[in-house]
């Protein structure tokens, strides 16, 4: 696989543009598992290395950047549980 810019409008570049988005997808579900090294990740296929290696940092830098969805306290959970059992209960 060669990731070389190709003039629009001719095929070749449509091949590898969904060749490239496959490689950045496969790295960007690595780093969901876990993976955290990027230069590995973006060597995995190192014909594409320039172009995916600050794709990869972007998505790093985003994925920090996302705010955590705030947990509930176990206490509201419990009486929200309660709320909806007793509402739901046979009589």
């Amino acid at each position: 696989m060669h990731f070389e810019r190709q003039p629009a409008g001719e095929e070749v570049v449509a091949v590898d543009e969904l060749a490239l988005a496959k490689v950045l997808e496969d790295c960007l579900d690595a780093m969901a598992d876990g993976e955290s090294d990027l230069d590995a990740l973006a060597f995995r296929t190192p014909d594409a290395f320039e172009e995916i290696r600050p794709l990869l940092a972007v998505a790093q830098l985003l994925a920090e950047r996302r705010p955590q969805a705030p947990s509930a306290p176990p206490e509201f959970v419990e009486s929200l549980r309660e709320r909806i059992e007793s509402q739901y209960s046979v009589a």
